[in-house]
């Protein structure tokens, strides 16, 4: 025979008071643990990442894996179908009007060349178009371009000084300065080039080589091509 429970209040609400305890336990372990799982995926996550900026080619403890983030992520530079950048090749006429005309909003082309080696089929047609319309850029000759010609150093600063001119930016027109006489191969430095030069220097876009000389004639790479979109991009002349 059962015998009657004297005091069953106090029997359930002791049962409660173990079931709030049992259940309290297991949320503040749960939660902390799958808490910690998400913010270890994310941590690994973001350590692939900085490791990786997606190009086979580039380390990103060299001195220009952060320019290349940077020109690449903001699609003004590409790289190639490989999944390579190719940071030590030489900049292309092809290739630099294709990043003017990235660094530009407007992207029409007022005039139609006649340059006999530029095609629709290439990726460089229209930016050529639209660089050459806007007296940005010449022919080799007045029918060829040479899209696939590797430009100097002086060159790609010229273009980018007339980038700048033609949008209108400031301290684009600077007063006669001398500083480009800090190269100690200045006296290398086409006479179309020494305004450009100065006011890449000035606005801190070029620093030249370690040695002091600015290599004036030499062709650039895309690496250091990419170092220099960066700078240009960070001065507020880009669109």
């Amino acid at each position: 025979m059962l015998k009657k429970v004297k005091n069953p209040k106090k029997i359930i609400a002791a049962i409660l008071t173990l079931l709030t305890a049992l259940s309290a336990t297991v949320v503040s372990y749960a939660v902390p643990l799958k808490f910690e799982e998400t913010m270890a995926n994310n941590e690994e996550k973001e350590e692939q990442h900085e490791d990786d900026i997606g190009f086979a080619d580039v380390d990103t403890e060299m001195w220009y894996s952060d320019s290349i983030a940077f020109v690449t992520s903001n699609q003004i530079m590409s790289g190639f179908p490989e999944g390579t950048f190719e940071p030590d090749s030489y900049m292309t006429r092809g290739m630099f009007a294709t990043i003017l005309y990235n660094l530009s909003k407007n992207k029409s082309a007022d005039v139609i060349t006649t340059f006999s080696d530029i095609y629709e089929d290439e990726y460089y047609y229209k930016p050529v178009m639209w660089a050459y319309s806007r007296a940005l850029v010449d022919g080799v000759t007045e029918t060829e371009f040479a899209p696939d010609q590797n430009i100097t150093r002086e060159q790609l600063v010229s273009m980018l000084y007339r980038l700048a001119r033609y949008n209108d930016y400031g301290n684009v027109d600077i007063e006669t300065d001398t500083s480009f006489y800090d190269f100690s191969d200045c006296n290398e430095i086409s006479s179309y080039a020494v305004t450009p030069i100065v006011w890449a220097k000035q606005n801190e876009l070029i620093k030249g080589r370690p040695d002091g000389t600015f290599s004036p004639n030499e062709f650039i790479t895309r690496a250091e091509a990419a170092t220099i979109i960066e700078r240009y991009m960070e001065k507020d002349f880009q669109f």
